[in-house]
């Protein structure tokens, strides 16, 4: 079963997104604590990272780029923040995608 690490602070929306996801068989953790994802993502081992860009303490930006250089898994920026620039600048610090 492939493992998605839901990183959103908007508390109905990652509810929602992870029951979407249950529903089509995916397990999914959502964080919980936005100060130390680096070590959530070590732990869980995801096969998948969704990942806002608006966050508490840090933005998904700085979280991309740390989280990056300890694993090679897949990221996905979830926003609505859709300017053209947001989206180069998650690609450029090792974003796969922005949806």
């Amino acid at each position: 079963m492939s493992i998605i690490y839901l990183i959103e602070d908007d508390y109905a929306l990652s509810i929602q997104i992870q029951k979407n996801l249950e529903k089509w068989g995916y397990q999914t953790h959502r964080t919980q604590d936005f100060q130390h994802l680096d070590e959530e993502v070590k732990s869980y081992q995801p096969d998948l990272i969704l990942l806002d860009i608006h966050l508490p303490y840090y933005d998904g930006f700085y979280w991309c780029e740390k989280i990056r250089k300890e694993t090679n898994t897949p990221i996905l920026f979830l926003s609505s923040a859709n300017e053209e620039m947001n989206i180069i600048h998650a690609l450029s610090l090792g974003g796969d995608a922005g949806i």
